[in-house]
């Protein structure tokens, strides 16, 4: 199959996204891999902070009410002291620290922070409380949560002995990478500044700036690199964190049809879908095998699932030999995976 026919699958939201740069005349294409935390001083204290509980679509607002005072972090937990009220979130409830919009306050950002509890996951607002509000102090609360968070091993940097934790692409989810791996941004749309869409691949091997972009991507398909791909296109109808419709489902199975067949492979056994649960969201997972002329298999596996703005699609191209690791890994990721809900 002809990089020319795949872009012409790609565009009809089949496979992957073409390469796509709206608003930013350079990307770049492999991002600095980093691991290191700044230092970090605990209790660290914030003069005057705003919380706002959020509510996702099919769960109720979570008990916190709103609050306005004083933050202040600690190894276990953050304390908000209101003049009416007191809050307190454990840290070890935090599964998610990410930054987005709330509800129809679009003109400004807030940290975001994913709580799971016994009724399941909520989300609440921070921001800096100054000047009504409009404080330029959210940034820098953001950073040092995430600073904090790192260096505690909590929240999306809790992740299982031999991985890592990634969520550099604006925070919009996070997984944990097999230690030693490494992403390549192999397209990307921008959405008001930010990364929003497009294919990022995770490999093993470390793919270097100004490679072809195409045929890495071939490999990928064709189950000669050891990596997965992620794909994000706009959700549209259909897609929400509350599944994903029979109309999509049919959309996935004609997708792996096409990839089972890249790399000069033919359809063994088409591919089947099946439900799936994964990022906190009832999703879809298509698996197939295809067979080349020398009689070896690949195996295709897809795994899709939508926030509601975003369709997250994974999918992973091995050969039967070595499928029990590759798997086994891919597994690992997929459990892992956390997304920032937009509130």
């Amino acid at each position: 199959m002809t990089n020319r026919t795949i872009a012409g699958l790609l565009l009809a939201g089949l496979v992957l996204l073409p390469v796509v740069i709206v608003g930013s005349a350079k990307l770049p294409l492999l991002a600095q891999e980093s691991t290191e935390t700044d230092a970090v001083s605990l209790p660290m204290t914030f003069p005057r902070i705003w919380l706002r509980p959020g509510k996702r679509k099919g769960q109720p607002r979570p008990s916190l009410r709103r609050v306005s005072g004083p933050l202040t972090i600690t190894d276990t937990t953050l304390e908000i002291s209101g003049k009416e009220n007191f809050v307190e979130i454990p840290v070890a409830s935090i599964s998610m620290v990410s930054m987005g919009r709330m509800g129809r306050d679009v003109d400004t950002d807030w940290v975001l922070l994913a709580l799971d509890g016994a009724d399941g996951r909520r989300v609440v607002g921070l921001r800096d409380g100054r000047k009504m509000g409009y404080g330029q102090g959210t940034q820098e609360l953001f950073d040092a949560l995430r600073n904090v968070m790192k260096h505690l091993g909590a929240a999306q940097y809790r992740v299982p002995d031999g991985f890592r934790a990634f969520d550099r692409l604006d925070f919009q989810f996070a997984l944990a990478l097999p230690e030693g791996w490494h992403h390549f941004v192999h397209s990307a749309v921008m959405i008001d500044n930010r990364m929003r869409q497009g294919t990022i691949i995770f490999s093993a091997e470390r793919i270097e700036r100004g490679d072809d972009n195409d045929a890495i991507l071939q490999r990928v398909l064709a189950g000669r690199l050891d990596a997965f791909y992620l794909d994000r296109v706009a959700a549209g109808d259909g897609k929400a964190c509350d599944g994903l419709n029979a109309r999509q489902r049919e959309r996935l199975i004609e997708r792996g049809q096409v990839e089972l067949t890249v790399g000069g492979y033919t359809v063994a056994e088409a591919p089947v879908a099946g439900a799936d649960v994964f990022g906190d969201c009832p999703g879809l997972r298509v698996q197939g095998v295809a067979k080349n002329l020398a009689g070896d298999e690949k195996r295709v596996d897809l795994r899709a699932v939508s926030d509601g703005e975003t369709l997250f699609v994974f999918g992973l191209h091995h050969p039967a030999a070595g499928e029990t690791e590759r798997s086994r890994l891919f597994d690992a990721v997929i459990d892992s995976v956390k997304f920032a809900f937009s509130i």
